[in-house]
């Protein structure tokens, strides 16, 4: 027998067996560590809630019955489910309806319908927009003289007002593309540049013509912007004004009836005096509507510290801000455009296509998109909180019913 072989495996075996006692008793020594603290807090608990702890407690004796019976009952008392919406009152909702109503009073009888009424000599009479008309009587006074002295200083190649198939002087700024309110400075920085004149004709056709009776300077080159900005100010108050901001593009939808065609349509609505001052007077049931619900919010705010409110909670308390405006904004918006299409069946209007108001669209529409981006959205981490927060209550409502 070899001797040596068989005392090195027995060596082995009782390290072996030293380790496993090793190991076995530092999970003892946890194990009882874990048995220490978790004592101490039934102590901790049974201290505050003034149960006594009795000595021995025989296993069979303990009854976890009412333990989950009264976990039961306050779990069945929380919201189990997060919600991507913070609730609305009934005062919310009242607020919000009333925003919506006195929107649609704004737009009916104030804002109403313009048109321009033909009166005798060849004349013509503003009606229908109380608002507009009184925005447009502000260019009989000093301002308007002034805007019309910038027509002399600005002068700009593409004023061109008789084109045959294109444009007369009734239609020429709604046509011209440079006379845009918005996207025309890129085209009148062009038209100035190249001494052009870009419009879309009769047949919706884009057209771009130099101008033979004038020729850009230096100074109208360099300084173009400037240029284009004092020639819309010159024909703002005049008797047609300025289009709508895009208003242009309806003038290349030439298909259909030469009457009854988008382009045809658009270009009566102007000659009406859907310009840029009834533009102003749509806005002010959007303006109106905002300012009651952001003064409603702003004396409804609860004051919070932030401050001692951790950082993912903060967020939270953001969002649901902004997501309780946004659904106050969407009950408004939707009675105010409800009320608009009302207004646009109902007589005396009778389907007059001025009576649809462009901002009130323009709103309602935006706020349906951030209210579908907020219920597309990821809100795992405002879940995560959610629970968090029901599993403290759990424990808040357990020290008072054990």
């Amino acid at each position: 027998m070899d001797y040596k072989e068989e005392l090195f495996e027995i060596k082995n075996e009782i390290k072996q067996a030293e380790k496993s006692i090793t190991d076995f008793s530092a999970d003892a020594n946890d194990t009882r560590s874990e048995l220490n603290e978790l004592a101490m807090r039934i102590d901790d608990i049974a201290r505050k809630t003034g149960y006594e702890i009795p000595t021995t407690i025989p296993l069979q004796e303990i009854n976890t019955n009412d333990i989950d019976l009264s976990i039961d009952v306050i779990l069945s008392s929380i919201s189990n489910t997060q919600q991507k919406f913070p609730k609305l009152s009934a005062t919310d909702i009242v607020i919000s309806s009333i925003a919506g109503i006195i929107a649609v009073s704004i737009d009916v009888f104030l804002v109403g319908t313009p048109e321009v009424v033909k009166i005798y000599k060849g004349g013509e009479n503003f009606d229908g927009s109380t608002i507009t008309k009184a925005i447009r009587k502000l260019g009989e006074g000093k301002l308007g003289d002034m805007c019309r002295r910038l027509e002399d200083i600005c002068k700009i190649p593409y004023d061109i007002a008789v084109i045959k198939d294109g444009m007369y002087p009734q239609n020429h700024r709604l046509r011209s593309l440079s006379h845009d309110p918005f996207f025309g400075v890129f085209f009148a920085i062009f038209d100035i540049l190249l001494n052009t004149t870009t419009f879309i004709d009769n047949s919706g056709f884009l057209r771009i013509i130099p101008n033979s009776t004038y020729q850009s300077s230096i100074t109208n080159k360099v300084l173009s912007v400037f240029y284009y900005i004092g020639h819309i100010l010159s024909d703002m108050f005049t008797a047609r004004g300025i289009p709508i901001p895009g208003f242009f593009l309806t003038q290349f939808f030439t298909e259909g009836d030469a009457n009854d065609s988008i382009a045809k349509i658009a270009e009566g609505m102007y000659l009406d005096g859907y310009d840029l001052r009834h533009l102003a007077s749509m806005s002010t049931p959007v303006l109106v509507k905002r300012i009651i619900i952001d003064t409603y919010l702003r004396l409804t705010e609860k004051e919070i510290y932030i401050t001692s409110v951790p950082l993912a909670k903060r967020e939270k308390i953001e969002i649901d801000k902004t997501l309780r405006k946004e659904k106050l904004s969407f009950i408004a918006n939707a009675i105010m455009v409800s009320g608009n299409v009302a207004k646009f069946f109902v007589p005396p209007y009778s389907c007059k296509p001025c009576s649809i108001n462009v901002p009130e669209w323009f709103e309602f529409i935006k706020n349906g998109i951030v209210i579908l981006q907020a219920q597309l959205r990821d809100y795992s981490t405002e879940e995560a909180m959610h629970n968090r927060d029901d599993i403290n209550a759990v424990w808040d409502n357990l020290l008072y019913t054990l």
